[in-house]
């Protein structure tokens, strides 16, 4: 017996033939949570995150130890010339 749908912090499609439920895996530091569209699989990402699972810095942020920021102007050249 085949469940109709993913339960939270899965996706996919079970219905189709060979179709699974995925886990989302969604990012701890990039991600509002850790349930995605149960069907996508996208997880819901903070500001200036993307990816399906929320790993990914946007253009023109940077990575830091609280999740990805915007950088300004002063923070580019700081980040290049250390």
């Amino acid at each position: 017996m085949t469940c109709p749908r993913c339960q939270d912090g899965y996706y996919g499609n079970p219905t189709i033939p060979g179709g699974q439920c995925r886990p989302c895996d969604c990012d701890a530091y990039g991600s509002r949570g850790r349930i995605c569209d149960k069907f996508t699989g996208q997880c819901p990402c903070i500001d200036g995150t993307s990816g399906r699972d929320c790993s990914r810095c946007l253009h023109r942020h940077i990575l830091t130890e609280y999740g990805c920021k915007r950088r300004d102007r002063s923070e580019k050249q700081r980040v290049e010339f250390r």
